[in-house]
């Protein structure tokens, strides 16, 4: 079935609608020292230009479905899956499409460095460009056109933006002080697509989406509290239900489900109430089967896909659950829904960029605090202290009690990255002292403050529920003792100091001698939350 929905994409990807398709392609810097420097904006100018209307526009990313529909179908093959400059001509071929537009997005704490340029596919040299880079390496915010009626528009149209600073660059949007790299993209790509409308874009008249209110509901997002989910259908089953349910014997309301299925094993509601109510005792996989079973028989199997997507990550299946997923996209699932589950499966397996680009696809329709929430966590798994703690600033006001799941998840990947950084540590200090002058080492150290000073970031500002509040006390010391370790570490490697190599042992005994004891605390509350709920 996926693979029918996907050439379905395929077949109506080559069929015209009277706006031409546009091929966007981030080129992104590499990461260094675990530092991503790149904006992503790719997503973003797609939905700013979709909402313009005057172009069709496809995202070279997995996440993009007219794209990925090519992919699936072999007009892809998998060596040109990341974008390149010597492949975007013949992979704009593939997708037919009649222009190009070529991003780079480079940022810093102080300055963000955005580059666009337009191709047309059948022409060797730029329609349009708005930033560049000199031979020095020194960003210029200029503006070039074949076209100087065109020049002329946009300049105007940057200029009167309210986006630019005098300079005539970007402005960083700042929340408490912190850059907000959402809303910057946001800002860059509303710019680009209103000023592109407005010079070389103008000759396509302007075709503004609109949402069909008619659209059934694509998707929900199930925790293990359960929300947002059909009931069965018989009445006097419903209230038999609820009343074991209200008298403490969910045990029962199981058996009782179950007995319904079988007299009426192609009714989809009664599996999905069952999926819940086993998802609340706590039985995750056997949940994610049963949604499994009710995705195969609902009309709306897409938002039961990603309820058995969710349930499967609560026991660390994250390849059942990508496959979830991925049948949910392919019967156009909520992108929203769909991308930030995504997002939770590439955290859960290490892919920390991916699972940022997810996030990102997720906010890009629809911000949500679980996304940016979500988006923060795997920042933090990938070291990025900063962008973690812009996101996290920005959700000052989200209640933690509305977010338990997600900290749970958060707890569960935050202390297995910190076991294995802490290894690497504890590996790092004896061959610190044989060869610390090493450009390996003196990397290795480098990389491992990085990473303690992310999650340290993060496990002292995501939203804490109160039934965790004191094992969370001893995680965040435990934490700033790590971090402080990885300092003194990198501190002598570069120095010299034997005392600070000292230190950093001490220090990181100190902060492992804590997790014992904390974890267990941890799981003692997550019991006594589960018997009082």
């Amino acid at each position: 079935m996926r693979r029918f929905f996907a050439f379905l994409l395929f077949l109506c990807a080559g069929l015209s609608f009277g706006a031409p398709r546009l091929l966007i392609v981030q080129l992104r810097q590499p990461v260094v020292d675990e530092v991503d420097p790149n904006l992503d904006i790719d997503s973003y100018v797609a939905s700013a230009l979709d909402d313009e209307g005057r172009v069709e526009p496809v995202v070279w990313s997995m996440t993009d479905p007219v794209f990925r529909g090519f992919v699936d179908n072999g007009a892809i093959p998998q060596e040109l899956l990341t974008p390149k400059e010597e492949t975007i001509r013949g992979v704009a071929v593939r997708v037919k499409a009649e222009l190009v537009l070529v991003l780079v997005a480079i940022k810093s704490n102080e300055r963000v460095f955005p580059v666009a340029t337009l191709y047309h596919v059948d022409r060797g040299r730029a329609l349009w460009q708005h930033g560049m880079f000199d031979s020095s390496g020194k960003f210029l915010p200029s503006l070039i056109s074949d076209d100087k009626g065109d020049q002329k528009n946009s300049e105007e149209a940057i200029k009167n933006s309210g986006s630019v600073n005098q300079n005539g660059e970007f402005v960083i949007v700042r929340v408490g002080g912190m850059p907000d790299w959402d809303s910057t993209s946001r800002t860059i790509a509303r710019t680009w697509a209103s000023v592109m409308g407005q010079g070389p874009l103008k000759r396509f008249p302007s075709r503004p989406r609109i949402d069909n209110p008619t659209t059934p509901n694509p998707g929900y997002r199930i925790d293990p509290n359960g929300v947002d989910i059909n009931a069965p259908d018989s009445p006097e089953l419903i209230n038999q239900i609820k009343k074991l349910e209200a008298d403490g014997r969910p045990d029962l309301a199981i058996l009782m489900l179950r007995d319904a299925i079988d007299k009426n094993p192609f009714e989809p509601e009664r599996r999905i109430y069952l999926s819940r109510l086993l998802s609340l005792q706590g039985l995750h996989r056997e949940a994610a089967e049963e949604s499994e079973r009710a995705a195969r028989i609902s009309s709306d199997s897409a938002a039961v896909y990603l309820s058995a997507a969710r349930s499967w990550l609560l026991v660390g299946e994250s390849d059942r659950a990508r496959v979830c997923v991925n049948e949910a996209l392919a019967r156009n699932a909520n992108t929203n829904m769909a991308m930030l589950i995504m997002g939770d499966v590439r955290t859960l397996e290490g892919a920390y960029i991916s699972a940022i680009e997810a996030y990102n696809a997720s906010i890009m329709s629809g911000p949500r605090p679980e996304a940016i929430l979500g988006r923060a966590i795997a920042f933090a798994l990938a070291g990025q202290s900063e962008a973690c703690l812009s996101d996290l600033s920005s959700l000052l006001d989200i209640q933690a009690a509305d977010h338990y799941a997600t900290y749970v998840s958060a707890i569960l990947l935050v202390d297995r990255r910190t076991d294995q950084l802490a290894e690497n540590l504890r590996e790092l200090l004896p061959h610190a002292n044989v060869d610390r002058i090493s450009p390996e080492v003196q990397t290795r150290a480098n990389g491992l403050a990085k990473s303690f000073q992310a999650l340290a970031t993060l496990v002292d500002h995501i939203p804490v529920p109160e039934v965790h509040g004191d094992s969370h006390k001893t995680r965040v010391l435990a934490h700033k003792l790590l971090l402080q370790s990885s300092l003194e570490l990198l501190d002598y490697v570069r120095t010299g100091d034997d005392n600070l190599a000292d230190e950093a042992q001490i220090s990181l005994g100190e902060g492992l001698k804590l997790l014992p004891n904390m974890r267990a605390r941890y799981q003692i509350e997550r019991q006594s939350r589960r018997t009082s709920g």
